[in-house]
């Protein structure tokens, strides 16, 4: 019996020194440096964040706003911690540029587009040889912030003397703007480092960490007076190696419910439904609900309207509210300008009997921000003519009001953004064209392009002619544009034809759709029209392009023309005449133009203005079979023109651009 119970005894010890020893589960930290007038940040932040997302269990987020490259008010409250912190730990910063992340110190450092959730998993994988736990206490008077870390060495080793670095940091888990506080458009940021506890360069471990020890640090520290949302207040800490910068393990402690007496109102908003887009008048309906736990009674609330970021006159609701009330404050008689128009409101102020006070929630007192479209009443006369040449690369023309679907990128592009040597005009005839990525969106997604209003009623047997670039995926695509009118401003839609599928394409075969974009040759252009006859003398009419995914490949459009008559612009289609080329262009003396044609004929050559007037006329000229070169004389104001070829069997033109 004796020998038995020492093999026991001997078994729980050494059971009990292995368990002494064993390493922890790692918890990862991805620090991540980004700014909200960042456009990259803005562009790569949505995916990244839902990698992190899928890795929750796994990881813990701390976020950093930089000074660079623009304004950022987040950075601004506290700069110099944001900066330490790049400068003595990840000096590459400035230098790679952001958006720039770093999993666990050393594991990974460079573009968040790059960091894998693969790499997350495998990192999570690898044991600690620390365990740590935080928790953190706002005070009754939600004034300062309490907290505790305890670290434990688990492994068998023990942590030298200011070889390791804890650090702690107060965060706001979700700050959330009325209106985009930088030039991204991000209005949401989550994960913010708001203060390094004590300091950015944190507490370092100076005394030995002994295999199996622990030790706990405790800090009390008021909360800044920038905090925006003192319900969203949380603490993430972490322990880095001084020399190798790798970090051995991380936890957060999430936002605590407030104590105490503080003060609260949320606000629950309803935009009024409009009748239709040449409706400038709006109203909002806002319930306000007092969330305090302070008594004093809530007299006036302050509610700050942002129209395309900018700040508007404040309104003003005045009563009664008591903690636990609740009461409905109505704002009327909003004029919005014409054109895509921004619209949201947040709590600006709370006035009690004893005078201001602060609210501690201000993510629940923001409204979503609205996106209304108003069309100008004035109608504008066909024929009308448009393109893309004075519209700046990468957005979108003025003149075209869009609604687009989930997954819809569309933006004006040139050989730049098409990252080809040749123009991305309509037949490499001028620079630019409005890109349209129906790749991205699921199939079924429908975004529209609507029109300023147009007045039809001079015109007989009217038209929509303009220039495409498309190509399938599949055989089967099915990408679709649905042209529609309305006569009601929108209120009521009416399709005047589609087309879809092969018959949208400009090129015969199928682009692979796992391969890059379409970006189509000089050739690969088609000229394509709408018949709009039933809009023959119609003086206000509302027109749509109704863009629809199907599993398709990009789109380019180019060359709008509203109009009666034969098609404007195109690709030859004169019989016999196989190529035109113009040159230079632009053109300020000579302009000269090749032909190649497949038969003798007799061409007639003028000069249009965007309004489809003559301003130049060279006449008929004899045309022979193979390479005709012509010169004319142009003497024109500067500015874009169309030169039209004409024969009895047809018409075809080309830009060209008078410098």
């Amino acid at each position: 019996m004796k020998r038995n119970f020492t093999i026991l005894l001997s078994s729980l010890l050494l059971l009990s020194a292995i368990t002494a020893h064993s390493q922890a589960v790692r918890k990862v930290l991805v620090e991540e440096f980004t700014n909200a007038s960042c456009g990259p940040c803005a562009a790569y932040g949505p995916a990244f964040t839902e990698k992190l997302k899928n890795q929750a269990e796994h990881v813990v987020v701390l976020k950093y706003q930089c000074e660079f490259p623009g304004v950022d008010p987040m950075n601004a409250q506290n700069k110099s911690e944001v900066s330490t912190r790049y400068n003595s730990t990840y000096p590459a910063v400035p230098s790679q540029g952001i958006p720039y992340c770093a999993m666990d110190g050393n594991k990974y450092n460079g573009h968040i587009a790059n960091l894998t959730e693969q790499q997350l998993i495998n990192r999570a994988a690898v044991t600690s040889p620390l365990e740590m736990t935080l928790d953190h206490n706002l005070t009754t008077k939600n004034d300062s912030v309490a907290i505790s870390v305890t670290i434990k060495n688990v492994s068998s080793n023990p942590i030298a003397p200011n070889a390791a670095i804890l650090h702690i940091a107060l965060i706001e888990k979700v700050i959330k703007f009325a209106t985009a506080p930088g030039t991204n458009g991000d209005k949401t940021f989550p994960s913010v480092m708001r203060k390094m506890v004590p300091n950015a360069n944190g507490t370092t471990l100076t005394a030995e960490l002994p295999a199996g020890e622990s030790k706990t640090f405790n800090f009390t520290i008021p909360i800044p007076s920038y905090i925006y949302d003192f319900t969203q207040l949380g603490v993430v800490s972490f322990v880095q190696m001084k020399t190798s910068k790798e970090i051995l393990q991380a936890r957060e402690s999430l936002p605590k419910p407030l104590l105490g007496k503080y003060y609260d109102v949320s606000a629950n908003y309803t935009p009024e439904t409009r009748s239709s887009y040449c409706d400038n008048i709006y109203s909002v309906s806002i319930e306000l609900t007092n969330k305090s736990t302070g008594t004093d009674t809530i007299k006036s609330i302050g509610i700050l309207p942002y129209q395309n970021g900018a700040k508007r006159p404040r309104s003003v609701w005045k009563g009664t509210l008591l903690p636990g009330e609740k009461t409905t404050y109505k704002i009327s008689n909003i004029s919005l300008p014409n054109g895509i128009v921004r619209y949201s409101w947040t709590i600006d102020t709370i006035i009690t009997n004893n005078g201001v006070v602060k609210d501690v929630g201000s993510v629940n007192n923001l409204s979503d921000e609205y996106r209304l479209i108003v069309v100008p009443n004035a109608a504008a006369s066909a024929p009308l003519n448009f393109d893309f040449e004075n519209v700046s690369v990468g957005s979108i023309p003025t003149n075209i009001y869009t609604e687009l679907g989930t997954g819809f990128r569309t933006f004006v592009a040139d050989k730049s953004a098409g990252g080809v040597t040749w123009e991305m005009g309509g037949f490499g005839q001028s620079a630019k064209s409005m890109f349209i990525d129906l790749n991205s969106p699921e199939p079924g997604i429908t975004s529209n392009f609507i029109f300023s209003k147009l007045n039809f009623s001079a015109v007989n047997n009217a038209k929509f002619f303009y220039t495409i670039a498309h190509a399938q995926a599949y055989d089967f695509s099915d990408n679709s544009i649905d042209l529609q009118y309305s006569t009601d401003c929108g209120t009521t839609w009416k399709s005047a034809g589609i087309k879809s599928g092969k018959e949208l394409a400009s090129v015969a075969d199928p682009v692979d759709p796992l391969g890059t974009f379409f970006v189509p040759q000089v050739d690969q252009w088609k000229t394509d029209s709408f018949d709009l006859k039933e809009l023959d003398g119609l003086a206000d009419v509302l027109i749509k392009l109704a863009i629809t995914s199907g599993g398709g490949q990009s789109l380019f459009l180019d060359d709008f023309s509203f109009r009666e008559g034969a098609a404007p612009v195109g690709f030859p289609e004169i019989e016999n005449l196989r190529s035109i080329t113009v040159y230079p262009n632009p053109v300020s003396k000579d302009l000269g133009i090749e032909l190649i044609s497949d038969a003798i004929q007799v061409l007639r050559f003028e000069v249009l203005d965007l309004n489809g007037r003559v301003v130049s006329q060279f006449g008929q000229k004899n045309i022979s079979a193979g390479k005709n070169i012509l010169q004319f004389p142009i003497d024109l104001t500067s500015g874009m023109y169309q030169l039209k070829i004409s024969s009895p069997n047809g018409v075809s033109t080309r830009k060209i651009n008078v410098q």
